[in-house]
């Protein structure tokens, strides 16, 4: 009877969880996606196998209806076509720019159609002119992270915007031999050897163990799915013949083994943790945001395919 029971409970447990996940955090996604510049992409693949010069993942990858309109909704192109945000605090947005690149680069490789390469090598020109001699492309405007109530003072890096535009340059390179594009990578490298303290995205939470924070805040928040993204871009430059790929490799495995680490610790049933705020800015609550739950597992997919790992199998199926 116990066992029966347990069994019961547990199909229960499940069902519920699933019809959260494919309801109530679907429907919010929704909601937010209508106002944001959201570009991501949250139908989960379980079969999806990242290479390099494959799709990038977590972006939209085929709707392309959708990616005219929420691009047309929420930015104004340029002289060159490129993203600009006149009604935010600073015209040009990094990440926006990174992404844009990033999505146009998927819509080539479903469509084939040169105005989307076109679109992702005016981003790599952009990159390439706008990285600062410290290899970054800064934010120059304060924000409020609300993961551990702190706020960072202009100027600031983050290691999801260098891992994106190291993505992105690496496939511009990829499509046009350009070796101004791989050099600019290299340069984006700066930031992940230059502790937070000192202006970049390395924080160490232990011996041995890196961690590239999106968002540099003090307390820490190690925000999970900005770490991912930047380990991509390391993955990306590593697979390279270039100068830069050798320390692009080393990063990349560091990270991996932080990944290995600390993955368990965003773990929370019903919903993934966006950071680990809750960690080191206590009495903070634990921070579920459904809207990058999908997103988490998306990389993970990725990052698994590059290095399979049980760990990160148990989760993207606990997850998904």
């Amino acid at each position: 009877m116990k066992k029966l029971l347990k069994r019961l409970l547990k199909a229960v447990n499940k069902g519920y969880t699933f019809l959260y996940r494919n309801t109530v955090m679907r429907l919010i996604i929704r909601i937010k996606s209508q106002g944001t510049v959201s570009i991501n992409e949250f139908k989960v693949n379980m079969n999806f196998s990242y290479r390099t010069e494959s799709y990038y993942p977590a972006i939209l990858q085929e709707n392309r209806r959708w990616a005219k309109k929420i691009v047309a909704r929420h930015t104004v192109p340029d002289e060159r076509g490129l993203p600009t945000t006149p009604k935010g605090p600073t015209r040009y947005r990094p990440v926006i720019l990174a992404q844009y690149g990033l999505m146009n680069y998927n819509l080539y490789l479903k469509f084939g159609d040169e105005a989307y390469k076109d679109s992702l090598l005016a981003v790599c020109d952009y990159l390439c002119e706008a990285i600062t001699p410290e290899g970054t492309w800064p934010h120059p405007y304060d924000y409020r992270s609300s993961a551990v109530n702190a706020t960072l003072r202009a100027p600031w890096c983050s290691s999801m915007v260098q891992g994106e535009a190291i993505s992105c340059l690496v496939r511009g390179y990829h499509l046009t031999q350009n070796p101004l594009y791989l050099d600019t990578a290299e340069k984006a490298l700066k930031p992940f050897t230059r502790p937070v303290e000192e202006g970049g995205v390395l924080r160490m939470l232990g011996e041995g163990l890196p961690m590239y924070e999106k968002y540099p805040t003090d307390p820490p928040s190690c925000i999970l799915n900005g770490f991912l993204f930047s380990l991509i871009g390391l993955y990306d430059l590593g697979q390279t013949a270039h100068s830069g790929a050798q320390q692009a490799k080393e990063l990349f495995e560091a990270g991996m083994h932080t990944l290995t680490r600390i993955l368990p610790l965003y773990d929370d049933d019903l919903c993934s943790l966006y950071d680990l705020g809750y960690l080191f800015a206590a009495p903070i609550p634990k921070h579920k945001n459904p809207y990058y739950h999908w997103i988490h597992v998306n990389l993970l997919l990725a990052v698994h395919s590059i290095q399979p790992n049980p760990l990160f199998w148990h989760f993207i199926n606990k997850w998904k």
